[in-house]
């Protein structure tokens, strides 16, 4: 069994695990994002800090929901700094996760999707469901990812 350690983007005392199902065990690394259920229903994107495969855990832990990212965004050395920065300024790894990672990389449930000033040039090229979204949005100018969700009829939409 596989399992991640990953930061969320809230101002947590530490890291948490979670557990890979085998689906995703094959393209999840150190520095993807991936998405994580907290609570009963709180969904994050959170980065993944640490793969180990099989140890014992204590206790269970949730599965992660998908894998954001086809290759990593970030690589050991700046999970160091992170890690670094956390210790000197004592503050979370999810308060440097929230500075230090660009907007454009960072989803919420208040993340907005829209088209890029050029899509007609590229809008043709597109099929599916990212046809069906790029249509929905020269209809409207923006999107939640809930409308996409909706739009989709996905639970999943991040990735």
């Amino acid at each position: 069994m596989t399992f991640v350690e990953v930061i969320l983007p809230l101002a947590l005392p530490k890291t948490l695990n979670y557990s890979v199902p085998e689906e995703w065990a094959a393209k999840v690394a150190l520095g993807t994002r991936v998405e994580v259920q907290l609570g009963q229903r709180k969904v994050y994107a959170a980065l993944v800090a640490k793969v180990e495969k099989d140890i014992v855990l204590p206790y269970k832990c949730k599965p992660i929901l998908s894998v954001i990212d086809e290759r990593p965004i970030l690589g050991e050395m700046q999970i160091s700094l992170w890690r670094w920065l956390a210790d000197y300024y004592c503050c979370t790894l999810g308060e440097v996760m929230i500075a230090a990672m660009p907007a454009g990389l960072k989803l919420t449930g208040s993340t907005r999707i829209v088209l890029h000033p050029e899509h007609d040039l590229y809008i043709h090229q597109l099929e599916g469901e990212l046809f069906t979204v790029a249509e929905a949005l020269t209809n409207q100018q923006s999107l939640s990812l809930a409308d996409v969700q909706l739009i989709l009829q996905r639970e999943k939409v991040w990735p």
